[in-house]
């Protein structure tokens, strides 16, 4: 070893151990002296790039980085670091050219495969995403990971059947592999087929009942549902028997409880799973507020609440302002305004970010729908200028049966939920009117309705279906996939997004609700699309002393019924009652975000359900609501 590499070597210790201990001074120094005494001296580039890194230097980060590659173009590590820092920039295209290169280089890293799906999602739809890794080498065995990653990317696109295949082949190498057999589950626990996950889980369960992640999935797949979610509470707290502090369990057990309007038990549930969390995020503590607030907790609610805008607000100034993560960052800390009764901070903080780039709209990719702004545009064509009927299942509408020819000279647009076709044949059908907007927004109530829906779609007048892209992705393979109803029907498809997270409207997502229930997305569309006057029928919610389907109902037409039986009652109530209770905040999450983002007034919104449990808008009777609807022709 020549005299050269020896000092080369001792000043890369140096600057290393410099490095290790912070002391980013003495480790420059090091690496410098190291630079001149090799051609090509990349541990002591590297070196400077972890300082230039330490201290935020993106720009000299980037620099040395670029040296580093030019010497070593197929270093998989280095291309990913110099991705990290194109990110770091909110330029996901210059990220993804390096993260293509460096999984070709290291096909089998999952890792890498990682970081270029998570940026694709940032940076495209999803079918372009599919057109870019067909264009890459897939490695053949892939692990277990890359698997799920290219399964979830098919299924994003709405292949569901290509993902389908990709799974089942894997699962082929090894049918008995409980690792595979887990994938096979959740993947149809993602798509629907819950009654064949459930299967799967049974069976990993039969052979290891104490595996707390099959326990969990299990779990998830039955969470989201009224008539098993009681079900999944008990996996959940079997989960808990194992391991009590099993975070993850905590967690969900906790979203459960508070499905179910069960907010005591939320509550203690919650406040488990914020003391074991490693580093419990601002969603956690937006959560465990509204739990806390829903369970009159209020002093403890803004406590948490206070928390969750610590952590936004210490994220905001790290966040360039054309990263499309700093405007939803500003829009959860709006959220948290409107949570805690501060709407005019709201406003404020969403008034800071509508002038944000909306070049490149960035959707998740279950949300994703082009042409955006001409499908608000196709809604305002409706909607413009005209009472809006919002029609649920509740007494009310029976009721509107007793006075329909009254309003059938009123120019009128008429949303239904759910079973539209019910409300032509009976209600509407003594006034001659036809539904103008159907909403739904879930693979099992659209899915046996589907021939009924496609009627709907083939109507020759304007007309609109709003649902999510998630649902139509999961109506089972015996109706056509989603591509083919969109090429069918695209132009009289209107996708909106929705979850039940912080996630609210942004200039670079502008159709991203709070999802409360229907009503939470409706109402703010009807607004966005030019409404005069929103009027609710039978709007969403329950009597405090409901007892039976029939006093809900009101209605002795069986297609008026919700199919549920005295086991799941209970669940269906409280699920009910806790969609209303979150009602009045997701509704009015939607109107700012959307009148911050687009040009239009907040119309009058009146309940004319008198016995429904929502109490967000003033309820008003038949005749008085006749009476607005004459007094303004």
């Amino acid at each position: 070893m020549s005299n050269n590499q020896k000092s080369y070597e001792l000043l890369l210790g140096i600057g290393n151990d410099a490095l290790s201990l912070n002391d980013l001074e003495a480790s420059e120094t090091a690496f410098l002296e190291a630079v001149d005494l090799k051609p090509a001296p990349i541990e002591a580039w590297f070196g400077l790039f972890q300082i230039k890194q330490a201290l935020k230097h993106t720009e000299q980060a980037a620099e040395i980085i670029d040296r580093i590659i030019e010497v070593a173009p197929t270093n998989s590590q280095f291309l990913a670091l110099r991705a990290s820092l194109e990110l770091e920039r909110g330029k996901h295209s210059a990220a993804i050219k390096y993260l293509e290169a460096a999984v070709r280089n290291d096909p089998i890293s999952e890792s890498f495969w990682i970081a270029l799906l998570t940026t694709y999602s940032l940076s495209m739809p999803p079918n372009t995403v599919l057109q870019r890794l067909r264009a890459l080498s897939v490695p053949n065995p892939a692990t277990l990971t890359v698997v799920a990653l290219l399964a979830k990317a098919e299924l994003a696109a709405g292949n569901t059947s290509d993902a389908e295949t990709r799974i089942r082949d894997f699962l082929h190498g090894a049918p008995d592999d409980p690792d595979r057999l887990l994938l096979l589950a959740k993947f149809l626990t993602e798509i629907g087929e819950d009654t064949k996950a459930q299967t799967i889980y049974e069976r990993l369960l039969s052979r290891d009942p104490d595996n707390i992640e099959i326990i969990i999935s299990s779990a998830r797949a039955e969470q989201h549902d009224n008539a098993t979610i009681d079900r999944a509470i008990r996996r959940l707290e079997q989960a808990l028997e194992i391991d009590s502090n099993h975070p993850e369990a905590l967690k969900i057990l906790s979203e459960s409880y508070a499905r179910i309007a069960h907010y005591a038990d939320a509550s203690r549930t919650m406040n488990r799973y914020i003391s074991v969390a490693d580093s419990p995020t601002a969603e956690d503590y937006f959560r465990f507020g509204k739990i806390l607030q829903n369970n009159q907790d209020l002093e403890a609610s803004l406590k948490a609440f206070d928390t969750a805008k610590q952590i936004l607000t210490d994220k905001i100034p790290l966040l360039s302002h054309d990263d499309p993560k700093r405007s939803s960052t500003i829009a959860k800390l709006a959220r948290l305004h409107v949570a805690m009764g501060e709407a005019s901070e709201a406003l404020r903080l969403y008034q800071t970010i509508k002038s944000a780039r909306r070049t490149n709209l960035i959707y998740p990719p279950s949300q994703y729908l082009p042409d955006t702004e001409h499908r608000i545009e196709s809604l305002r064509r409706i909607v413009r200028s005209r009472d809006v009927f919002i029609l649920a299942h509740g007494p009310s509408i029976a009721g509107i049966s007793d006075w329909c020819r009254e309003f059938s000279d009123h120019d009128i647009c008429i949303a239904a939920v759910n079973r539209f076709k019910v409300l032509e044949n009976g209600v509407l059908g003594r006034s001659g009117r036809a539904v103008d907007i159907v909403m739904n927004t879930h693979y099992r109530a659209i899915a046996p309705h589907f021939d009924q829906i496609e009627e709907f779609l083939c109507r020759e007048y304007d007309n609109l279906f709003i649902t999510t892209r998630w649902a139509m992705e999961r109506l089972g393979n015996s109706l056509p996939s989603r591509p083919e109803i969109e090429q069918r029907y695209d132009k009289k498809l209107f996708y909106f997004g929705g979850s039940g997270k912080m996630e609210a409207a942004t200039p670079h997502n502008p159709l991203s609700f709070v999802f409360g229930n229907t009503l939470s997305v409706l109402i703010p569309l009807m607004a966005l699309g030019g409404a005069r006057r929103i009027f609710l029928f039978g709007a969403d919610g329950i009597k405090p002393d409901w007892k039976s389907p029939a006093e809900h109902i009101g209605e002795d037409d069986p297609e008026y019924r919700f199919d549920f039986n005295d086991r799941n009652l209970d669940a269906l109530t409280s699920g009910l009652r806790a969609d209303t209770i979150d009602l009045d905040e997701a509704v009015e999450m939607g109107l700012l975000s959307l009148e911050s983002l687009y040009d239009f007034e907040r119309p009058p919104i009146y309940n004319v359900s008198p016995d429904s449990a929502v109490t967000a808008f003033p309820k008003i009777g038949f005749t008085e609501a006749q009476e607005l609807l004459k007094s303004a022709e």
